[in-house]
């Protein structure tokens, strides 16, 4: 309980129209959760092949927010080039609190889908759009501080804590860059993978007929002063 508790401490909020730097959760998540849902696909970017790979969690011991936690897992599967994927992005978020992290075991294990190699790259930040709907994680060329992942690498685990109790089907984007011999991206491809995002809480029942009830009421009022005004 206590490695959960303190490694929640280190997430980082990520709110509608702000950009913020993962911390690194230096592990695997706490393995005391059910797993919720499960997905992989590939997908085609350039001359880049890849695997997108998202579990979906309830109990995560990390998750101070209280709602699902969801888990992605990027890979580079060809065997060779020069092309690396920059950015992963999916919709969704609106609505939903999140905060953010990345992690995983260096050596491979704790990870849902099998790494291509032992080689992880980390991100370089998220992303949210204004309205909070998307969420793109950058996996920026160098001299960044992090390099894209390149052929036979993989992205550590991408880590959304959330407080939504449901979650859908999506579609994801992948970028990728091709580089010239000074290191600048040159030729972006995108490609696309179906994956799982969260869906925003809706009122419970309790609201919803307390809504109902105030509706009532306004409908009752504007129709007692039509018939005074009609007297």
């Amino acid at each position: 309980m206590a490695i959960g508790l303190g490694t929640s401490l280190r997430a980082a909020n990520l709110t509608p129209g702000n950009s913020v730097v993962l911390p690194n959760l230096g592990t695997s998540l706490n393995p005391v959760y059910s797993q919720a849902a499960s997905m992989s696909s590939t997908f085609t970017s350039g001359n880049v092949r890849g695997l997108l790979g998202v579990e979906v969690l309830s109990g995560v011991t990390e998750n101070t927010l209280g709602g699902l936690t969801f888990v992605y897992e990027v890979q580079n599967n060809s065997q060779s080039g020069t092309e690396g994927i920059t950015d992963f992005s999916l919709g969704g978020w609106a609505g939903v609190q999140t905060d953010v992290v990345y992690g995983g075991n260096t050596d491979g294990s704790g990870f849902f889908f099998s790494p291509t190699s032992t080689s992880f790259v980390s991100p370089e930040a998220a992303n949210r759009s204004l309205n909070g709907d998307t969420i793109d994680f950058t996996f920026p060329p160098a001299p960044a501080i992090n390099p894209p992942i390149f052929a036979g690498q993989d992205s550590f685990q991408l880590i959304v804590f959330t407080d939504a109790t449901a979650w859908t089907n999506t579609s994801g984007t992948v970028t990728t860059n091709d580089f010239d011999f000074n290191g600048n991206p040159i030729n972006p491809n995108t490609g696309s993978a179906g994956t799982l995002t969260a869906v925003a809480s809706v009122p419970d029942g309790g609201t919803t007929a307390l809504l109902l009830g105030f509706g009532l009421i306004a409908l009752s009022f504007l129709a007692a002063q039509r018939k005074l005004a009609k007297t």
